[in-house]
């Protein structure tokens, strides 16, 4: 009796296994029956309250009959926009607008327009977290241009435009430490979070114009060094290259909760990094002192992690910074490959100089200027309350534009390896 109900156990589990697995086909979407949406556009609407634009790759265009990559990455993708009173009933529209349906599930990035992320931009932000297609590592963009404006001239000049284009794009950040790898999920939290204040990529198109000047707003106040230091002052459409148009992303985009309140420039995003131990690696370009007219590029990454330390004297946040870094020296001449080790102690006592200079600055902008600790200092003071309504009535967010810094730098310059004397 006990095998014969065994058995029949087994034949219903079969059955079960069976239907769950024949009724998955009837619900399942076919890629020849959705429009994969590899970025989308978020600005206001001239006669509406927003405007939606979405970039949808066409896989046909993608690969040529004889396997390899066909067609350019201007008819790759298709971008269409629509006026609308929320992303979910643009993209309803945009639906009976082509032949298939809009998925989000590719979507790699958001681009927010300049304008209205200044208007607050946490109701777009909450209902893309609460949709299911939207993956949480999507990139969010600020715009210095209009979402649509930079989704059509989304060109890259390496790579066929596809969804890692815009996954990979972000990652010059490991390298260059001029923009930050922000994602969607992180932006979100920051929104919620006593701790710290929310930032995104800084994005724009390429201005073409190799006359354009760096952001006055930032180089004005480092006159004692910026003569010679135009590189690192630029912010995302000011860079002079001259390939053709295309989006370029250097520096960050800066809020108080929800509303945008400013922007940092290239090494303002650096020193970003270096305060809040995102540092990978970074060239910097700084004053020779040995020559005035002429610079010198360091090759900089971390020796120990930035120390911080947060406390509260008089009833206001004192902050310190202890900041360790090796560097390496990568321009070189004939004078200069035979630095001997006063020549090194003279240019590391420089580079310590600087960089006090400039991350002290960038920590002022951020407290007086912007109001916005996006450096997570809140954690370093939390564990000195004893209670949660302790920390919520001394309000961290509202008393970080009250802090002071104190910023100490030991940065080991090492001569070019490569050059040495013979």
């Amino acid at each position: 009796m006990k095998q014969v109900i065994k058995e029949y156990l087994v034949i219903f589990i079969t059955l079960c296994f069976c239907l769950i697995y024949c009724t998955g086909f009837y619900s399942q979407q076919y890629i020849d029956d959705i429009a994969l949406v590899i970025a989308m556009g978020i600005e206001e609407g001239e006669k509406n309250i927003l405007k939606l634009s979405v970039q949808i790759a066409l896989p046909s265009k993608e690969v040529g009959s004889s396997g390899e990559s066909g067609g350019s990455s201007e008819n790759s993708t298709k971008v269409l926009s629509v006026e609308c009173t929320s992303i979910d009933s643009g993209i309803n529209i945009l639906n009976t607008f082509i032949s298939k349906r809009i998925n989000l599930s590719h979507c790699k990035a958001f681009v927010f327009s300049e304008s209205i992320a200044k208007k607050g931009i946490s109701e777009y932000v909450y209902g893309l977290i609460n949709q299911s297609q939207v993956r949480p590592d999507s990139n969010i963009i600020i715009s210095k241009c209009s979402a649509e404006y930079f989704l059509k001239n989304s060109k890259p000049s390496l790579d066929e435009l596809s969804a890692k284009y815009y996954e990979t794009a972000p990652s010059s950040s490991e390298y260059t430490a001029y923009t930050e790898n922000i994602k969607l999920m992180d932006f979100f939290a920051a929104i919620n979070d006593s701790f710290r204040q929310p930032h995104a990529i800084l994005g724009s198109v390429s201005s073409n114009n190799a006359n354009s000047s760096a952001n006055s707003n930032s180089s004005s106040s480092y006159n004692q060094y910026s003569s010679n230091e135009n590189d690192s002052n630029y912010v995302a459409g000011q860079t002079p290259v001259t390939d053709g148009t295309g989006i370029e992303n250097v520096g960050l985009a800066v809020f108080v909760d929800d509303t945008l309140v400013g922007e940092l420039n290239a090494i303002e995003t650096v020193c970003h990094s270096i305060i809040s131990n995102k540092l990978q690696t970074s060239i910097i370009s700084i004053s020779d002192p040995f020559d005035t007219n002429s610079t010198i590029d360091l090759f900089v990454k971390f020796k120990n992690k930035t120390k911080r330390k947060v406390s509260i004297v008089n009833g206001s946040p004192y902050i310190e910074c202890d900041v360790s870094l090796n560097s390496r020296i990568l321009s070189m001449n004939e004078s200069s490959k035979y630095l001997d080790e006063n020549q090194l102690k003279t240019i590391s006592s420089h580079v310590n100089s600087y960089l006090e200079y400039q991350l002290e600055s960038y920590l002022y902008k951020t407290a007086k200027d912007f109001k916005s600790d996006i450096d997570n200092f809140g954690k370093n003071i939390v564990s000195e309350f004893l209670t949660i309504n302790d920390w919520e009535k001394f309000d961290w967010l509202n008393q970080y534009q009250n802090s002071f810094f104190k910023v100490s730098v030991d940065c080991k310059v090492n001569s070019g390896f490569l050059l040495l004397e013979v």
